[in-house]
């Protein structure tokens, strides 16, 4: 797992993200198994996304098409019902294509609040060039 040190030392809210690096099985990488997501840095904070999570309260995942705003200078919000406890984490794709269910991570529920303290409202850190460079770190330690 690859984080930045800022968020390793004091949880940094803005740099609440994470990249695991995994290795192949069987000579297979698990993006070539399962397909990816590209990664996508400094896309404004007005996005129409695609956001799929799994609640705690239920049985199966929900998913919504909802635009974002701009909280502050580091944080996206949304403001949707359902996406309680146990959604955070969920990618935040703009660019979304139904037929392959992938787009361009632009966000994870996450960062200010936890993702936020209420059910309605949820956040996500601004993937800025600080996460282009937590990427590309994630990069060099898997060889890429």
């Amino acid at each position: 797992m690859v984080v930045d040190d800022r968020w390793a030392k004091s949880q940094d809210e803005d740099l609440d993200v994470a990249f695991l690096v995994l290795d192949p099985k069987d000579g297979k990488n698990i993006q070539n198994v399962l397909g990816g997501n590209s990664l996508g840095t400094d896309r404004g904070f007005t996005n129409e996304v695609e956001i799929t999570g799994y609640p705690t309260s239920r049985d199966t995942p929900i998913s919504r098409r909802i635009r974002t705003t701009k909280f502050n200078d580091t944080q996206l919000r949304i403001q949707c019902t359902d996406f309680e406890g146990g959604t955070s984490g969920s990618p935040w794709l703009a660019d979304y294509d139904p037929k392959s269910h992938t787009g361009t991570v632009i966000g994870v529920l996450g960062g200010h609040e936890g993702g936020g303290d209420e059910d309605d409202v949820s956040y996500a850190a601004y993937f800025d060039g600080d996460i282009a460079k937590l990427y590309q770190r994630a990069r060099d330690e898997d060889g890429n």
